[in-house]
């Protein structure tokens, strides 16, 4: 049986679970890592930071296969809410999120984690959705920026003292905003869910993170999970072994210009 692929696990809420919709970042991922890396949507939408903690304990969907590279964890926009049943107080949030990474630790040891903090929300533009398809105020009415930012900030807290990396996805969009390059309802695609503009931020600034701080787990880093076309089946041609050499070297340079290393 041939070897599987290695994984890279995305999860968390809703904003993970579309972000393998055209244009997010499980999308981006999938495409960065073709031919090298499996990229596994486990995003599960609604979810809060309790609800992720007690999923990885109890009965967590890993892959079966492969050794899991890397875990992604994109929680606490529903923590975020100011009441009802997805609120979690901002310190039980950080709790949660430092026994998510324990858990991770004992069943992924292997694994690099990166946290991703939540992002802002169009208050105006949430509220009336949930107006719009006649849900209770307490569903729709339940969310502000400043909760928002809160939950950010513990994220980054935590992210601080583990030592694992993080994406500021809050500062990524306040920043954007501020210098004037789109809107904050242009963020998102009701208020809340990002739109492809909202994830095209985090996109670069995941796989800018993936460069710098993991560079062995980069794209251009890891090797195709399959022969390269010019050996499989012809492993004593000359012109194919010839073949390589200039393809090996030229890939070389390339990725070592992807890495910053030019000389």
């Amino acid at each position: 049986m041939s070897p599987s692929y290695p994984q890279i696990i995305v999860t968390g809420d809703s904003i993970s679970q579309q972000a393998f919709k055209i244009g997010g970042y499980g999308a981006a991922l999938i495409d960065a890592y073709q031919g090298k890396a499996d990229v596994i949507n486990r995003g599960m939408g609604g979810y809060n930071s309790e609800q992720l903690l007690k999923k990885l304990k109890d009965d967590f969907q890993w892959p079966s296969g492969g050794q899991t590279l890397l875990v992604i964890v994109h929680i606490g926009t529903n923590d975020a809410t100011t009441h009802g049943i997805q609120h979690v107080p901002v310190e039980d949030f950080t709790q949660n999120v430092k026994a998510t990474l324990q858990s991770l630790k004992e069943t992924q040891p292997n694994a690099q984690v990166i946290l991703l903090t939540p992002s802002t929300v169009d208050m105006a533009a949430w509220s009336a959705l949930g107006r719009e398809q006649g849900m209770p105020s307490e569903f729709t009415d339940n969310r502000s920026p400043e909760a928002a930012k809160r939950i950010r900030d513990a994220v980054l807290d935590v992210a601080k003292e583990a030592d694992v990396g993080v994406v500021d996805v809050w500062k990524l969009h306040d920043d954007a905003v501020k210098n004037g390059e789109l809107k904050t309802s242009e963020l998102f695609s009701d208020g809340l869910h990002y739109s492809e503009r909202g994830y095209a931020y985090i996109n670069k600034a995941l796989l800018q993170l993936l460069n710098t701080r993991y560079p062995s787990l980069s794209p251009e880093s890891m090797p195709e999970g399959f022969t390269m076309f010019a050996l499989y089946g012809n492993e004593s041609n000359p012109e194919a072994q010839r073949m390589v050499k200039i393809f090996m070297e030229k890939m070389e340079t390339i990725r070592q210009a992807a890495l910053g290393n030019t000389k």
